[in-house]
């Protein structure tokens, strides 16, 4: 089990900037190796890959990524970033 939380939430409302367009999937970077030398950390990175997984995609689009999810480990919390 993981137990996961919101330490500042931030609308999509409250950035200036262009907003992803729906149906988009989004890039998952894991950063630093216990995501595949610890059983839980996989557990984990399976989970967020499966939550964040989407429609099957055939192509990339290679103008650029729209969206980038990295999530890594510091000494107390977990932190991801987008």
């Amino acid at each position: 089990m993981a137990e996961l939380w919101i330490q500042k939430f931030q609308g999509l409302n409250e950035f200036d900037n262009e907003k992803v367009p729906v149906g988009s999937k989004p890039s998952l970077l894991f950063s630093g190796p216990i995501f595949e030398s610890d059983s839980e950390m996989k557990r984990l990175k399976s989970l967020l890959i499966d939550f964040f997984r989407g429609p099957v995609i055939t192509h990339v689009r290679l103008e650029g990524l729209e969206q980038v999810i990295q999530v890594r480990k510091s000494v107390f919390m977990f932190k991801i970033q987008n």
